[in-house]
């Protein structure tokens, strides 16, 4: 959780009347009383792998895992932009397992705060059996071109830049009680042969970021073109 700072301002007016020899005529007057207590930016970590990764393990060419949900909420009281990281440990090899696991399918759904999908922004079911679907397909059939299985491999889907944010594959603006849902299931390539047996196991965790939804804060992440995207973002909440 980060917190934003604020200065805790109080105000008293004086008004003196002064007059030769005479007493001095007093007034003080006090602002009323205000109040701020610092914004809070916060995840719901509930609903996040970071803490407990994913292990696909014992595994045979054309198994496909059961659904994994990863729900990114904002807890806080300040709108904010996260930063999805898709992090991949037990590849490397020659041949290497990364190539042969992949997304089989995907699907994020936009909840507001009463945890309703598809309020403010249609669910995308982004891929499908390995290969791009949905409204807006192609990228995710640009990666999965570039597989050796034809499929959104975790090589290709590892730090791919369709979002313009490399490291992170996934970018939102959410403000508070909003989240992102995200449904993922994974898959080991049908064509994999005998020469990727035993190898893994791979551990596959999300790591989510985030910062307050400020323009200097997000150009000095290295992400300042995702501006006017992310207001529109939350102008839909």
């Amino acid at each position: 959780m980060k917190k934003i700072l604020f200065v805790l301002m109080a105000c008293v007016l004086c008004i003196g009347l002064v007059g030769g020899a005479f007493a001095y005529f007093t007034d003080t007057e006090t602002s009323s009383t205000n109040s701020f207590t610092a914004g809070t930016l916060e995840l719901d970590g509930t609903g996040i792998t970071g803490a407990s990764a994913i292990t696909i393990d014992c595994m045979a060419p054309g198994d496909v895992t059961g659904e994994y949900v990863i729900t990114i909420k904002n807890a806080g009281c300040l709108d904010l932009i996260w930063f999805g990281d898709w992090q991949f440990t037990g590849g490397g090899g020659s041949p290497d397992l990364m190539e042969a696991l992949y997304i089989d399918y995907a699907k994020m759904e936009f909840l507001d705060d009463t945890g309703t999908p598809g309020v403010w922004e249609p669910t995308d079911n982004f891929i499908t059996d390995g290969i791009g679907s949905g409204p807006s397909p192609d990228w995710f059939n640009t990666l999965a071109g570039t597989n050796t299985f034809g499929v959104v491999g975790f090589d290709v889907w590892d730090d791919n830049n369709g979002m313009g944010t490399t490291p992170y594959e996934h970018v939102g603006a959410l403000t508070p009680g909003y989240a992102y849902r995200l449904t993922v299931k994974f898959g080991f390539a049908p064509g994999a042969d005998s020469t990727y047996e035993g190898l893994g196991p791979i551990t596959a965790k999300l790591v989510v970021d985030a910062i307050q939804l400020n323009q200097d804060q997000l150009t000095a992440k290295g992400y300042p073109g995702l501006w006017s995207w992310l207001n529109t973002q939350i102008a839909k909440q």
